[in-house]
C-alpha cells in the first residue's frame, strides 16, 4: 500500500517547494543558570602602624590607579622613630669603628709578644659585639622606614573605592580597617550550573550574560571538574567578549543546546503521525518525529544540511515530486 501511495506521489505533478537547511531552523532548547558579576579582589586594606589619619585621597566611588595614595596617617611619631634609629645606627657604626681599631692594634701587638691571648680574644669578642649591634640597629631602621612608608596607605591594583571606614582624626592600630576596594579588571561571571546542565553548557557555541534586559556576550574561562557537595552546583567563570557589566550585577547566563530542533509549527500531521518533511534532491520525504507533540519543538535526527521544505508541504506526501 505504501509503495502503492509512493507511487502515485510521484506520478503526481511537481510541488512548487521552499526549504532550507536545518541548521539556519533549529531553535534549541533555551537554557540558562543564575549568574552575578565578581571581581577577582575584592581588599579591605588595614593599617600597619598605629598613627591619626591625617588625610584621605579617595572616597567612595573612586577609580584608582595602583599605587595611588589613598589614606594619609600622621608621620610625625614615625619620623622621630626613623630620626632615632638613624642615630642608633651611627653610634653602632662609631663603635664597630673603636672596635675594629683596637683588633687591629691588639693583633700587632701580641706578634710582639706585649699582649697576651687572652686580651686578644676578649678584643676580637668586643669587636663581633659591636658588629652584631649594628646588625640589629640596621634592622631597627629597615623597620622604621617600613613604618613610615606604611603611613600612606596605597592602593595595590586598579580598583574602585567600594567603602571608606577611615575618618579624619580617628586613631588607627595595627588592622584597623580603612578603606575596601574591589579590582576593576580582574572583572568574570560567576555561574552555578546544574549537574546536568553542564554537558550542554560545554557544547554551546554561543553565551550570553542578560540582566536588566540587556544581553551581553560572554566566553568560557574555567570550567570546574568537582560539584560543590553543599549547593550541588558546578561553578563555571566567564569573561565578558566585548563590553561589561557592573561589578556585582546579577542575572542569568543563557545558551542553546545543540541538539537540533525543528520550529513547532514545521512539525506536520500526517495519517495521526507528526513528522517533518525534507528534500532529498529528488522528490519530498516525511520523517515520522518520535515523541513530537503539536505545538512544540521536535528533536530531529536528520543532519544540519538536511533541506527542511517550509512552503508548499500543505497536502504533500512522501515520495512526492517537488521543485523549486
Amino acid at each position: 500500500m505504501l509503495a502503492c501511495v509512493s507511487a502515485q506521489a510521484q506520478a503526481a505533478d511537481p510541488v512548487k517547494i521552499t526549504s532550507a537547511p536545518l541548521s539556519q531552523l533549529n531553535v534549541g532548547v533555551l537554557r540558562s543558570a543564575p549568574a552575578e558579576v565578581i571581581s577577582l579582589n575584592e581588599s579591605v586594606l588595614s593599617a600597619q602602624v598605629q598613627a591619626t589619619v591625617s588625610a584621605i585621597r579617595a572616597d567612595v566611588g573612586a577609580d584608582v590607579k595602583a599605587g595611588d595614595a589613598l589614606i594619609e596617617l600622621d608621620p610625625s611619631d614615625l619620623r622621630l622613630n626613623l630620626a632615632s634609629a638613624k642615630a642608633a645606627v651611627a653610634a653602632a657604626a662609631a663603635q664597630v669603628k673603636l672596635t675594629d681599631a683596637r683588633l687591629k692594634r691588639a693583633r700587632e701587638l701580641i706578634g710582639k709578644n706585649f699582649i697576651a691571648a687572652d686580651d686578644l680574644a676578649q678584643t676580637e669578642s668586643l669587636n663581633m659585639a659591636a658588629l652584631a649591634d649594628l646588625q640589629l640597629r640596621q634592622s631597627g631602621l629597615g623597620l622604621a622606614e617600613l613604618a613610615l612608608k606604611r603611613a600612606t596607605i596605597r592602593a595595590p591594583f586598579d580598583a574602585v573605592v567600594m567603602e571608606r571606614m577611615a575618618q579624619v582624626g580617628m586613631l588607627a592600630s595595627p588592622g584597623t580597617a580603612l578603606i575596601k576596594l574591589v579590582d576593576r579588571t580582574g572583572i568574570e561571571v560567576a555561574v552555578a550550573l546544574e549537574a546536568n546542565q553542564v554537558f550542554g553548557f560545554r557544547q554551546a557555541t554561543e553565551l550570553n550574560f542578560r540582566a536588566q534586559g540587556d544581553a551581553l556576550g560572554v566566553l568560557v574561562k574555567r570550567l570546574s571538574a568537582a560539584v560543590n557537595r553543599g549547593t550541588r552546583t558546578v561553578e563555571a567563570r566567564l569573561s565578558f567578549a566585548a563590553m561589561g557589566a557592573p561589578i556585582g550585577t546579577q542575572g542569568r547566563v543563557e545558551w542553546r543546546d545543540q541538539d537540533l530542533l525543528l520550529p513547532a509549527n514545521l512539525v506536520t500531521r500526517r495519517q495521526d503521525q507528526l513528522g517533518v518533511f525534507w528534500f532529498d534532491g529528488k522528490v519530498a520525504r516525511f520523517l515520522v518525529l518520535e515523541g513530537a507533540q503539536e505545538g512544540r519543538p521536535a528533536l530531529v535526527n536528520l543532519a544540519p544540511t538536511t533541506a527542511i521544505i517550509l512552503n508548499g508541504r500543505q497536502g504533500l506526501k512522501d515520495g512526492q515530486a517537488v521543485q523549486y
